[in-house]
């Protein structure tokens, strides 16, 4: 009888060690896809926070490259343009943008579902990126759709909002991302308030 129940303890203890080895596998690949979602988010800010800038100079080197290529004289504003670019060139280094692109493309490939094309959405993001940066050193020439489809800065943070919101939602937190008119309403009409009360 003695042996039946150490037997019956046996196969249980057996069951929960395999039940509890099974749910902390579950449990770490949730946290390494958590901590790739983050680094997602993470990325898309970096890459959003100089849009603007980019975008800008991704349409001065199109002006400069028309110029030189039809053979016209550059001019002074062209000159500075061209000198800006050159500063933004040495500070925003190719191999960081490149870097990041590249990253991003691949943790939304490996950590992304193809549901409502998420995945399509942020690799899309990445290329965009990419392709402005290169075209800016001069080193690729996109084909004539792609330059013809690339998002004002207004456009683009309202897609990345929408991106960052899915990203969140994803990581199945139950929190909610905040916009930037959001951050400006609190910043205005809040933030002061919270600061006397400090």
């Amino acid at each position: 009888m003695e042996t039946k129940i150490n037997l019956i303890i046996s196969v249980i203890a057996l069951f929960a060690s395999i039940y509890a080895i099974y749910y902390t596998r579950i449990d770490i690949n949730k946290q390494l896809r958590m901590s790739k979602l983050e680094e997602i988010l993470e990325i898309i800010t970096l890459i959003d926070g100089y849009y603007a800038s980019l975008f800008n100079f991704f349409n001065d080197a199109r002006e400069i490259r028309e110029n030189l290529e039809n053979g016209k004289k550059i001019t002074p504003e062209l000159e500075k343009k061209i000198m800006l670019q050159n500063r933004f060139i040495e500070i925003v280094k190719e191999e960081r943008l490149v870097e990041k692109a590249t990253r991003l493309r691949t943790l939304s490939d490996a950590y992304l579902p193809n549901s409502n094309n998420l995945k399509i959405k942020i690799n899309t993001i990445s290329m965009i990126y990419y392709n402005m940066h290169l075209y800016i050193l001069r080193k690729n020439l996109p084909n004539v759709k792609e330059l013809s489809m690339i998002p004002k800065p207004v456009e683009m943070r309202k897609f990345i909002q929408k991106i960052e919101t899915l990203v969140v939602k994803e990581m199945k937190l139950g929190y909610k991302t905040f916009t930037k008119e959001d951050h400006m309403e609190y910043f205005h009409n809040q933030f002061k308030k919270d600061i006397e009360r400090m």
